[in-house]
């Protein structure tokens, strides 16, 4: 079960960050849903697909140049956890920004049915957004 929840990650990832959101939705759970922190600046719970496009244009929308970079990936059971460098500018500015971030995925019978990232550095984030964000 773990190398197939690396190859799904590995294979989700690729549709995401490519916006092929057609071969996302191969992956995911009737019930998935996307859960952003309160202390995040796009803090919500969003729902299927729509909700997916709608945090991901928050967080690639808010933030220049942003870069995602898998480090490791672990797995157990139905779940993975990727370490990742997040990384973009300030819109206004251009100043640059690193913070270490996991992203937590949770499977039902090898559908994706929850992410929910946990960011090293919210304050950073809340700092790097535009003003008014």
């Amino acid at each position: 079960m773990a190398k197939d929840l690396e190859r799904l990650i590995d294979e989700i990832y690729t549709a995401t960050l490519g916006g092929d959101l057609e071969t996302f939705k191969t992956y995911i759970h009737p019930d998935f849903f996307v859960h952003e922190s309160d202390s995040l600046p796009f803090a919500g719970k969003f729902q299927g697909i729509e909700g997916f496009q709608e945090v991901f244009g928050m967080v690639f929308g808010i933030y220049e140049n942003v870069e995602v970079e898998r480090k490791v990936v672990c797995t157990g059971n139905d779940h993975a956890m990727v370490l990742l460098d997040f990384t973009g500018t300030r819109k206004e500015t251009g100043e640059a920004f690193r913070t270490p971030m996991i992203e937590m995925f949770r499977f039902v019978n090898d559908k994706l049915i929850e992410i929910k990232p946990f960011y090293f550095d919210p304050a950073l984030l809340h700092k790097m957004a535009p003003s008014g964000s």
